[in-house]
């Protein structure tokens, strides 16, 4: 920096530090040690003059002939064909941002009309970037060693390894990697070009944040702090004629930095208003505002806090006593379950594609259900463990199985309470035969199940670490196994006195472990149910362990849900996917169930239930004009339905069947042109104080906190300090009118903020 500061337009100056090594390299004209005596920096070169002059083996431009000086660049690159050339810009580019790299190559394709200076006016522009500044907190200073300096910068370049490793999966912008006066420093962005998303600060900016500041930590051991704000910047290229970069420039910047500094920050990550507002599915905690360069008030700030696997699990949804359609798919799964409970001797596959729409994880959620019940009323031992992946699962290693395998533990340690008079004595593979099996005929008592959905808690007692470190101790695992899978991966507390000595595992050992791990666990039941929805999200190292476990295991029955692969890609191994479709298909292993749309006799089915009649009182123009309305979607079909009877919509019609009010004819229409028109009147209806409420909850987000909202809706009105809790009450007041008409849905959340939670 203060080399940066000496140098005036056309000069070059390097610091102390640097001189030392230029010394090695070659000899420096001047009186350069004095200037290092005194730490000030020293001039290598002004304009056509130079002070420095490289030995022969470090001579420049030796690889390609390049003129050292004197003759002009343009003229010696005339005699360089195209692929030198573009061999030539292909290095250049690496130093160069992305967002320039692409408008380079997007402007390659045609002839340039316009000058330099008009193409960088008209890519100047201001957009909504989210900034993050991250300072890791290690000792940056020279020695003058070699080999202490060395190991420096080897420690800089695994820092940057690691943050372009998580960039590239986020598809993020390295902004710059630099050493100032605020130490080393990374600054990263979303929202420029070629990194604009959809739900960009809640699935990618966060995720990425936690994603990075863990990885320094675990992988390098490296505490940092961190700054995070999102608002509008000047993005694009600054400096002079002869000097200029690509920049993001801004109030909201300089916030940035200021929260990752050391005045504000203790090794956690600090973010604005802007970015909290914008990420209603992560709970913040306020902290005391600051005050800031260019903002006239202080400056409110929060820290993001991670969410939990518990709470990741609760997303997984409730069976219902009566369901609709999808009998055929219901009782194939269960077939498939009570094969494998009676006498299976390898594991299966199961995996439901569907369009979103069409009730996959209802599906997945009723069948899950359905099985287990008919298992238990066999009197069979069956484990279930399950898991909702979410978009920025694709981008953590193992992200399913920090909650697969804590529930595991749990269910496992709750089985074995509740098994004192079990036998002691294992069947030919090593399961309890607690009573002698009852036979389930499926096609007569499928419907007939008495369903409970299961919480993930299946105890309260917390021995999570105890249990992984004897299973660590069974299948003799290293000893870093403990600290690094229990501790760091699942997340167990205790696990293990940290060791400094042994190096920690790999990738494919760690794969391995959680893989045997997860079978030795199991394999005393006779069925193990592992139900894993919307798959597309899941990530590569996930899809490993699920392929090894399925391999490995006599006893699991995989069942996932997932979009179409054709349109969502799978991160899963092609080697496998094709093995499946294949080799495991032909031996019965692997099934596939494709979800289509309701056909009208479900539609029919549906309608009786929703109002409560019988099938055969259903009058056919009424079934024909809502089965149309609906476009065959049961979750479309469903908000017909509801709009329908919330607001009296039938009467019994001459003939004695029920219809429509509005019915005039056996022609008529259900009044709506489509379902988006049936959605707007039933919110018509409401109240315009629950309309502007709802709006709000369409900004906050698909899910948000009560105290989100709480918050915002005081912003958004004024709401003085005396008025508090009556503008509180008529917010909840506007809440369970949109709960009542099922346009909200309240999940009560058992975190220690005790927080409500509507989605």
């Amino acid at each position: 920096a203060a080399a940066e500061a000496a140098a005036r337009h056309g000069e070059v100056f390097a610091s102390p530090e640097a001189i030392a090594y230029l010394t090695k390299m070659g000899s420096v004209r001047g009186d350069w040690k004095s200037n290092v005596n005194d730490g000030l920096p020293t001039r290598l070169a002004v304009r056509g003059e130079r002070f420095f002059f490289p030995k022969e083996e470090y001579a420049p431009c030796r690889g390609i002939g390049l003129p050292c000086e004197g003759e002009k660049l343009l003229r010696h690159f005339d005699d360089f064909d195209s692929s030198e050339l573009n061999w030539l810009k292909r290095m250049i580019s690496l130093y160069v941002h992305p967002v320039v790299v692409s408008e380079e190559h997007e402007s390659s394709s045609h002839v340039k009309h316009e000058t330099d200076y008009d193409r960088n006016v008209a890519a100047a522009e201001l957009r909504n970037v989210y900034t993050c500044f991250i300072s890791p907190k290690i000792d940056y200073n020279l020695t003058g060693d070699e080999e202490k300096d060395q190991k420096l910068f080897h420690r800089l370049n695994d820092i940057m390894t690691i943050t372009t490793r998580h960039l590239d999966r986020a598809q993020g912008h390295l902004r710059q990697f630099i050493l100032d006066d605020k130490g080393v420093v990374l600054i990263f962005t979303f929202g420029l070009r070629g990194s604009t998303f959809p739900n960009m600060i809640a699935q990618r900016a966060i995720p990425l944040t936690f994603t990075i500041v863990q990885s320094l930590q675990d992988e390098l051991g490296i505490k940092v702090s961190a700054g995070a704000t999102f608002e509008k910047a000047y993005c694009g290229v600054v400096g002079g004629v002869n000097r200029h970069e690509f920049a993001v420039l801004g109030p909201a910047v300089n916030l940035a930095a200021r929260l990752m500094s050391p005045k504000h920050n203790s090794d956690v990550i600090l973010v604005d208003k802007n970015v909290r507002l914008l990420t209603s599915q992560i709970f913040f905690r306020p902290l005391p505002a600051v005050m800031a360069k260019g903002y006239a008030d202080p400056v409110p700030i929060f820290q993001p806090m991670k969410i939990s696997s518990d709470q990741q699990g609760s997303r997984w949804g409730h069976a219902k006593k009566k369901f609709v359609g999808r009998a055929s798919e219901i009782k194939q799964s269960m077939h498939v379950a009570k094969e494998m409970a009676l006498n299976s001797v390898t594991s299966k596959f199961l995996f439901v594609s569907a369009p979103s729409g069409t009730g996959k994880s209802s599906l997945m959620v009723q069948a899950t259900e359905t099985v287990r019940a008919m298992v238990k009323k066999m009197k069979k031992r069956v484990i279930v463990t399950r898991y909702i992946s979410n978009e920025g699962d694709s981008r953590i290693p193992f992200s399913l199985f920090r909650s697969i395998f804590k529930d595991l533990l749990r269910q496992i340690k709750h089985d074995d309470e509740g098994s004192v008079a079990s036998s002691r004595e294992g069947s030919t593979k090593g399961r309890i035969n607690v009573e002698r099996p009852v036979d389930f005929e499926i096609d007569k008592e499928w419907d007939s199940l008495s369903l409970q959905s299961h919480s993930t808690k299946s105890s309260i007692m917390s021995t999570d670490a105890t249990r992984f470190r004897f299973i660590c101790e069974e299948l003799n695992a290293p000893p870093e196994f403990a600290e690094v899978v229990g501790k760091r991966l699942l997340g167990l507390k205790s696990t293990a006195a940290p060791s400094t000595a042994s190096k920690p595992p790999d990738l494919d050992k760690i794969l391995n472990f959680i893989a045997d791990a997860f079978i030795r666990c199991t394999k005393h039941a006779d069925l193990v149910l592992l139900a894993l929805d919307d798959v597309h999200w899941m990530d590569e190292m996930s899809w490993k362990v699920v392929q090894a476990i399925f391999e490995r295991s006599e006893n699991v029955l995989t069942f996932c849900g997932s979009r179409p692969p054709s349109t969502n890609h799978l991160a899963v191994d092609e080697k496998f996917w094709s093995e499946l479709h294949g080799a495991y298909k032909e031996e019965g292993r692997y099934m596939e169930i494709n979800l289509g749309l309701f056909s009208e006799i479900d539609a029919q089915e549906m309608i009786a239930y929703h109002l409560d009649i019988s099938v055969d009182k259903i009058d056919g123009s009424f079934l024909r004009n809502v089965f149309t309305s609906s476009g065959g979607m049961p979750h479309y079909l469903s908000y017909v339905l509801e709009t329908i009877k919330r607001n009296d919509l039938t009467v019994e019609l001459d003939n004695g069947l029920i219809g429509l009010k509005s019915s005039e004819s056996a022609e008529s229409k259900l009044g709506f042109k489509s379902v988006n028109d049936l959605l707007l009147y039933r919110l018509d209806a409401l109240d315009s104080s629950v309309r502007t409420t709802l709006h709000l909850a369409a900004v906050l987000g698909t899910e948000f906190d009560l105290l989100d909202a709480a918050l915002t809706y005081e912003e958004m009105f004024d709401v003085i300090d005396s008025d508090r809790f009556q503008s509180a009450m008529e917010l909840c007041a506007h809440f369970d009118v949109a709960e009542k008409e099922g346009i909200l849905e309240q999940v009560l959340s058992s975190t220690e903020h005790d927080q409500d939670e509507f989605g």
